[in-house]
């Protein structure tokens, strides 16, 4: 079976940053369990993390607001070389047109300025919903368009979130694609622990650079 895997992970905070950054690491793999998917391309930035010595971070786990900020720019440099060598992404066709076994998608805003703009449209507690909602709809976005991703090889797609504070905005945004029969069948959100998900930290890596 080929799983689509879509991790997903933030930084900042949703209801008050400048910058706040949701990211999705994007992978098609054979393995059913989503710890086991893109473990080498983790271990391989980690090596390169402690061999820095600006990097005061000596954890098993990829966090992007512990690394120095010169260390990160390195990271993701040689995060799009070192995708190629994942042996748990080899699959017969990649789902999407470009040819790299994991690709992202961010989404980007101004918290405190997108919930002033909007606090005259929501109700005050359901600002910060609503750009977790429009977050999760931005990543998401490739699935639901058909010259985006190709899901015919595809037996599922596994949404990945990092926290059960995002388990509401998934259930609506689940809601609406099962309206719009948009491949329901096949998908699903899920909540998983970043420590042991290898997909989730690279979104962290992306969603900090």
């Amino acid at each position: 079976m080929t799983t689509l895997y879509v991790c997903i992970d933030e930084s900042g905070n949703h209801t008050r940053d400048e910058c706040y950054v949701v990211a999705g690491c994007w992978c098609l793999s054979s393995r059913s369990d989503p710890t086991n998917v893109v473990t080498a391309t983790k271990d391989r930035l980690l090596e390169l993390i402690e061999q820095d010595p600006r990097s005061t971070d000596r954890s098993s786990e990829l966090k992007g607001s512990a690394i120095h900020s010169e260390t990160l720019n390195e990271v993701v440099s040689y995060l799009r070389k070192c995708i190629y060598n994942e042996r748990t992404t080899k699959v017969e066709r990649s789902p999407w047109a470009m040819n790299i076994p994991i690709g992202f998608t961010l989404f980007v805003s101004n918290s405190e300025l997108t919930i002033a703009a909007i606090e005259d449209l929501v109700e005050p507690h359901n600002g910060s919903e609503v750009i977790r909602v429009s977050a999760l709809t931005t990543i998401l976005a490739p699935l639901f368009g058909s010259t985006h991703v190709d899901l015919i090889d595809c037996n599922e797609v596994r949404i990945l979130l990092d926290a059960e504070t995002w388990l509401n905005p998934a259930q609506r945004v689940q809601e609406s694609i099962d309206e719009a029969s948009l491949d329901a069948d096949r998908i699903r959100f899920e909540t998983c622990d970043s420590v042991s998900t290898p997909g989730t930290q690279l979104a962290d890596i992306a969603a900090y650079s």
